[in-house]
């Protein structure tokens, strides 16, 4: 598998993904239910912070799903990120409205509503590989990327304008933030 989320307002509650789609768990990974058609590489899952009924997934070759009644069906994002190779995605704790995804000589898309319409913003990236992408739980409106081979970006400004964060010419696989 590729990518593993639990729910957070669900105790036994899991979802993974991987080559063969998208598969949920309500008893500990005990069973398993397909919910993603099997011809669907699965890259990465994302549960919205401030609306936990809403979650993304990152996908090969067919952009982004998107689920709002918790994970039990999943629509693909249309337009211009329908086809690309997406390796994460997120959502913003302060604008639950807010996505952004990032993948394979993608650069960066943002939503401003909802998963509906897309734009890419990858102005001041030197790549357009993205393997790791959040939203900045402190900072409001802060998405920061991990790229291939060229280290960490941030964007105050929904994607619009990147600045170097540092790591130069390593590849970011993951971006956490821990709290105090």
């Amino acid at each position: 598998m590729q990518t593993i989320e639990t729910d957070r307002r669900a105790k036994y509650r899991v979802l993974i993904g991987g080559e063969n789609g998208l598969f949920v768990s309500e008893n500990r990974a005990g069973n398993w239910t397909h919910v993603v058609p099997i011809d669907v590489p699965i890259r990465d899952i994302q549960q919205n912070f401030s609306k936990p009924k809403i979650w993304l997934a990152g996908t090969e070759d067919h952009g982004v799903l998107i689920s709002r009644d918790n994970g039990n069906t999943w629509k693909f994002a249309k337009g211009n990120i329908s086809s690309e190779t997406i390796y994460a995605v997120a959502s913003d704790p302060k604008n639950p409205n807010r996505m952004a995804a990032g993948g394979f000589q993608t650069g960066v898309y943002v939503s401003s509503d909802g998963g509906k319409n897309w734009t890419k913003h990858s102005d001041g990236l030197p790549v357009t590989d993205i393997n790791a992408l959040i939203f900045d739980p402190l900072k409001k409106g802060r998405i920061w990327v991990g790229t291939i081979g060229a280290g960490v970006y941030y964007s105050d400004n929904p994607g619009k304008i990147w600045k170097y964060a540092g790591l130069n010419g390593a590849e970011i696989w993951d971006i956490i933030f821990i709290g105090d």
